[in-house]
C-alpha cells in the first residue's frame, strides 16, 4: 500500500514540476512580446529614430 501512494505523489510531483515550467516559460513568452510590441510602437510613433536606435 506504501509503494502505490509513493509512485503517485512521485507522478505528481513531476507533473507539477513540469506545469510550473510551462507557466514559467509562457510567462517570459508573454513579457517578451509585450516588450516587443511596446518597442515596434514606440519606434513607429516617433519620427527622429533610426533602426540602429531600435537595436
Amino acid at each position: 500500500m506504501q509503494t502505490v501512494m509513493s509512485q503517485k505523489l512521485a507522478s505528481y510531483g513531476q507533473w507539477t514540476y513540469r506545469g510550473a515550467w510551462a507557466l514559467e516559460i509562457a510567462a517570459a513568452a508573454i513579457g517578451l512580446t509585450t516588450g516587443v510590441a511596446l518597442g515596434v510602437q514606440a519606434f513607429s510613433a516617433s519620427e527622429s529614430v533610426t533602426a540602429m536606435d531600435l537595436t
